[in-house]
């Protein structure tokens, strides 16, 4: 043990200075990005939705409250709106608004790169889900500050949700 120590040691000793730093700057790189074990739980708040495929492809940039809620306790709460109100819209403008305002919740787990739905309670009932429907997004990206997942639909067609952590 005590051979292999010298050898790694003389090996690393003989290397240059800018081979050093670019191999202690990978090992960094790489524990920080093993320990990296960020959490999905916590308040977040939809930027964007990207439509990869399909007759609408492209980025929408999300300007109504569009919250996620993801409890320690496995529970999420989703609240958004989809259309859009702008300052100094008509009463019939905002009314109209309100009607697609949507909201639901339930229970969710995280199984490797899935997420796991199940809706359990919605302002329209038909989109409560039984226990044997379940939702599942992909996780493609989680960051301290930024979450992104993703579902394809039957013709293939992917819908990328993006957030970014409000608390």
């Amino acid at each position: 043990m005590f051979a292999k120590l010298i050898f790694t040691f003389r090996f690393f000793h003989s290397l240059s200075l800018a081979l050093k730093a670019l191999l202690c700057a990978c090992a960094l790189s790489l524990s920080s990005y093993a320990a990296a074990d960020h959490s999905i739980v916590g308040v977040w708040l939809g930027t964007e939705v990207e439509i990869i495929g399909g007759d609408n492809p492209g980025v929408t940039r999300v300007t109504n409250p569009r919250l996620l809620i993801y409890t320690e306790g496995g529970h999420f709460m989703l609240n958004f709106e989809l259309q859009d109100r702008q300052p100094g819209d008509s009463n019939q403008a905002i009314a109209d608004a309100a009607r697609n305002y949507n909201s639901w919740g339930g229970t969710y787990m995280v199984d490797g790169t899935d997420i796991i739905y199940i809706r359990r309670i919605a302002i329209n009932p038909v989109l409560m889900q039984p226990e044997n429907q379940r939702t599942v997004r992909q996780l493609r990206a989680l960051t301290p500050t930024m979450l992104e997942t993703s579902l394809t639909n039957d013709q293939g067609v992917i819908q990328v949700l993006r957030y970014r952590r409000v608390e």
